[in-house]
């Protein structure tokens, strides 16, 4: 198959190539930031900070008259360690998606490749749910839609 550099360079783009790059950049955010700082986020009272190893606190925000504020308890819940994680689950996903998809396609008798079905607009209904995701990016092909 052609690497997504080339295919989106040729204009041929499958979903799961669209998908996993995106994931890819996901990825390199959260490696940039643990990068920077390879602590835990924590929101802890009126402060959001990271606490490094040695438990020593960078703090990144007084939110005093934000502590009730859920905003800052999503960006705790969202730090690079989790991120990183649901990257690799969703590479994981996606290749698990295709896997089950080939063998229902053979048992119909088609045997068609991953690119045979791509050219059908035939991929995998969670593949197209987690790239829904991205729907706003400029490379989301309207014809992915559910």
């Amino acid at each position: 198959g052609v690497g997504a550099g080339e295919a989106w360079e040729e204009g041929i783009v499958r979903i799961d190539e669209f998908l996993l790059a995106r994931v890819a950049e996901d990825e390199s955010v959260a490696r940039a930031a643990i990068a920077v700082s390879s602590a835990d986020w924590v929101a802890n009272n009126s402060l959001l900070m990271f606490l490094d190893h040695e438990r020593s606190a960078l703090v990144l925000a007084d939110v005093d008259h934000y502590s009730q504020d859920p905003a800052w308890f999503h960006v705790e819940r969202h730090d690079p360690a989790r991120v990183l994680a649901e990257c690799e689950a969703k590479r994981r996903v996606v290749d698990a998606a295709w896997c089950d998809h080939e063998f229902i396609e053979m048992d119909r008798g088609l045997g068609l490749d991953r690119d045979e079905m791509a050219e059908r607009n035939d991929y995998p209904i969670i593949i197209r749910i987690l790239a829904a995701v991205y729907a706003d990016h400029p490379d989301f092909d309207p014809a992915w839609r559910l």
